[in-house]
């Protein structure tokens, strides 16, 4: 019999300064040239759970005025854009697609980032007259970070010259 071991514990939001997490969500699809994290979030939104595996990592958001579970985003090794449009990216070594479905009385849509490895998407489920904006906001703090730059940042940090 081979035993196993599991532990749950609350893990909090990638920032791209200041916790591990981000480190972690980039071990969780360690094949991605880019790799998520967040520079805050806007106001009115928070964080309601991160779950981060081997299989990738999905965090759940709350609105105040867009409703609890009114957003999910996810970060995997791969993912189907479906149907959705090519839209421009804001992030080099990227592609951009966005799936809008629904705008009244309830938005839901879909946004995609694929890249070499990986990808990332959101996905949105507001409450009715809640402003479909409210999702630019929300996705206007993430960042998507070159494995590159947190191999170097991460030697910088840790790691003595003059050893």
């Amino acid at each position: 019999m081979v035993a196993s071991c599991s532990i749950e514990q609350a893990v909090p939001l990638p920032y791209c300064q200041g916790n591990g997490s981000g480190l972690i969500a980039a071990q969780s699809v360690p094949g991605a040239d880019l790799v998520p994290c967040f520079d805050s979030l806007p106001e009115g939104w928070e964080t309601e759970s991160v779950k981060i595996d081997q299989s990738g990592t999905v965090i759940r958001f709350d609105s105040d005025r867009a409703g609890d579970g009114a957003a999910v985003f996810r970060f995997a090794a791969e993912c189907d854009p479906g149907p959705a449009d090519s839209t421009p990216s804001e992030y080099g070594g990227a592609e951009r697609f966005d799936e809008i479905e629904q705008i009244d009385p309830a938005f839901r849509a879909r946004r995609y980032y694929t890249f070499e490895g990986g990808c990332v998407w959101w996905e949105f489920e507001f409450a009715e007259d809640a402003s479909a904006r409210l999702s630019s906001a929300l996705g206007s703090h993430l960042v998507l970070l070159s494995r590159d730059s947190i191999n170097d940042n991460i030697s910088e940090t840790f790691i003595d010259a003059e050893l």
